[in-house]
């Protein structure tokens, strides 16, 4: 099978580590009081901006200064080592599908390598996640925003949304299922 996995929020904790810089950048840069909103109803990437209330030139300030710090200093969620690499044990191919821009692709692929996740292949600044998955296949896709879960479905493909903070509270459609780990999403595709 081809599997199609997110980066940010699906195989990483990147909420976690944009968030608190977020916040360092409102109170450093800023010099502002942080304000946070969290409904945990977002449906997309930017959740930090949305949640902290960031305007969108403010938005683009703090990602010039501080998207590369975020992308080093952001941790794997756990386990998804073991069961990405057990997925491909498996036969299975792992098809990485990020909107991270290609810019990033050196910096992405050691990240991956520092934390032996391994892939078949690294698709990068995908706007379009749709096209992706039927260009390669796809036969289960995950993710952690909810849009690119609905433009991934059809009628054979298994979809799933990594439950993170900022989706937390999101109804989703019945086609699509809410997994809370990686031992999870590995235990729901068989």
């Amino acid at each position: 099978m081809n599997i199609g996995i997110d980066i940010d929020d699906t195989i990483s904790e990147t909420y976690e580590t944009f968030f608190t810089y977020a916040q360092k950048y409102i109170l450093e840069d800023l010099k502002r009081n942080i304000d946070i909103s969290d409904n945990g109803k977002i449906e997309h990437s930017y959740h930090y901006a949305d949640m902290t209330k960031l305007s969108q030139e403010e938005n683009t300030q703090f990602l010039k200064k501080y998207l590369v710090p975020v992308f080093n200093e952001t941790k794997p969620k756990a386990l998804a080592d073991k069961y990405i690499n057990k997925l491909q044990e498996d036969e299975n191919q792992i098809i990485i599908i990020t909107s991270r821009r290609e810019k990033y692709r050196n910096l992405t692929e050691e990240w991956l390598k520092e934390y032996n996740i391994n892939y078949n292949k690294l698709i990068m600044n995908c706007e379009n996640k749709k096209e992706a998955i039927e260009e390669n296949n796809i036969d289960i896709f995950i993710d952690d925003n909810l849009n690119y879960c609905k433009e991934a479905l059809n009628n054979n493909r298994k979809v799933f949304m990594m439950d993170t903070r900022p989706n937390r509270n999101l109804e989703l459609p019945t086609n699509i299922k809410r997994v809370f780990s990686w031992a999870h999403f590995y235990n729901e595709i068989w």
